[in-house]
């Protein structure tokens, strides 16, 4: 059975991973000073090679196995991605070494008015030799400090609670009676290992604290494991609004148990839309909230798949759309099919990136990486979740709880 860790034994995990980074750095430091000794560029240029070779190598072990991995027990899984995201932190910093000493040799050759002799014993030529062993040892010791700042922060940061991201969003198209609307959306929580159930339910009572009409679920309720649903389904029990709530499912709900977890919404009372939709009344007015399945549930053996036709089939022309897609790369069908906003998460804005930008390692897997987004008055909105996967690790890109205001002016804030 897979049981949440204990804060301590997080944080143990979390020294003993400290630990290995250092050593790999120390290391590090080793492989690039010989890399750079004399004699040794042709060295060096089966290095550049080696490391071009295993970023899409390592990226797509990632890819392929990652349905196979969420199922393996949790230290597997673990030192796995640790493995992984170790080899990725590893040919970045080498490239980021070899640039920085070609700057650095750069820099110091337009210091110098002589050309530096050949000789090896030449002093000046001694001299260069030790200014670049100081170079590459300071070089290296700076990214190991800066690795060990990142992983506790980063660790802190996904283990502490979510940021409340409140927008107002402008819906020329928006029944006058919903103007004012309060939606809080909730996506990627991932119970497991790294998403206790008192954690879930401290992310509870801050989403209903915030007293909104409408709840919206955008998938990945479990993590791996169908042994995980329990938690959430305790944590969420009867959680509404009243408008209501309505859920969708993730591609982790899938790896976990997509029957397991439809069980579990359904005694949780929580509302599923797989492809299909449901109508909420205001004095006399409407509007529809749609619900599409996952687009990599037919990896699954499932058939379904998202269906945006057959979400919307029976709905009345014109009426207001408000999609629930958990892959934002749907959005362009989406909008095909009249979709006013859509909401979405999966991509957790990367885990680790720039805060305020769209740079991160989200842009990997979509062009939706967190945030707001526009096309000819249709709007999407992609939350950055609320747990991790991978290495329970945020740097820059903290979890959220979304408050979405829905306004008929012509404005959009975000704040």
């Amino acid at each position: 059975m897979n049981i949440p860790i204990p804060i301590w034994l997080y944080y143990t995990y979390a020294v003993s991973g400290l630990t290995i980074v250092l050593l790999i750095q120390y290391l590090l430091y080793r492989v690039v000073k010989s890399l750079y000794a004399p004699g040794n560029r042709a060295a060096r240029r089966w290095l550049a090679v080696l490391l071009t070779a295993n970023m899409p190598v390592a990226l797509s072990m990632v890819y392929v196995f990652a349905g196979w991995l969420g199922k393996q027990p949790f230290l597997l899984k673990t030192y796995t991605s640790l493995f992984l995201s170790l080899s990725f932190v590893f040919t970045t910093y080498l490239y980021a070494i070899q640039a920085l000493h070609r700057l650095y040799e750069r820099w110091r050759t337009t210091r110098t008015s002589r050309p530096i002799l050949k000789s090896r014993r030449n002093p000046e030529r001694v001299q260069a030799r030790l200014n670049r062993r100081r170079f590459l040892k300071k070089a290296v010791t700076g990214f190991s400090g800066m690795a060990a700042f990142g992983t506790f922060g980063g660790f802190s940061m996904a283990r502490g609670l979510p940021v409340i991201e409140r927008i107002e969003l402008s819906l020329p198209d928006l029944p006058p009676t919903f103007d004012g609307m309060l939606i809080v959306q909730l996506s990627d929580f991932h119970a497991g290992p790294y998403m206790s159930r008192d954690q879930l339910q401290r992310i509870r009572e801050m989403a209903e604290g915030l007293n909104p009409d409408l709840f919206v679920l955008t998938g990945d309720f479990a993590d791996s494991h169908p042994d995980q649903v329990p938690d959430f389904v305790a944590a969420l029990r009867d959680l509404n609004a009243p408008l209501g709530t309505f859920a969708t499912l993730g591609n982790h709900d899938y790896y976990a148990n997509v029957h397991a977890v439809e069980q579990g919404l359904a005694e949780a009372r929580l509302p599923l839309l797989r492809n299909t939709h449901a109508i909420i009344e205001n004095a006399g007015e409407r509007i529809a909230i749609v619900g599409l399945d996952d687009r990599w549930a037919p990896r699954w053996g499932n058939d379904r798949g998202p269906d945006p036709a057959q979400a919307i089939r029976g709905l009345p022309a014109g009426v207001f759309k408000i999609c629930l897609s958990h892959q934002p790369q749907l959005w362009p069908a989406c909008r095909k099919y009249g979709m006013h906003l859509t909401l979405s998460g999966h991509t957790h804005g990367g885990q680790i990136g720039i805060p305020n930008t769209q740079i991160s390692f989200a842009r990997m897997v979509s062009p939706y990486v967190a945030g707001l987004y526009g096309h000819n008055g249709q709007l999407l909105y992609v939350n950055r979740g609320l747990g991790t996967v991978g290495l329970p690790l945020r740097i820059g890109v903290p979890p959220e709880i979304t408050a979405i205001r829905l306004r008929r002016r012509n404005t959009h804030a975000v704040g």
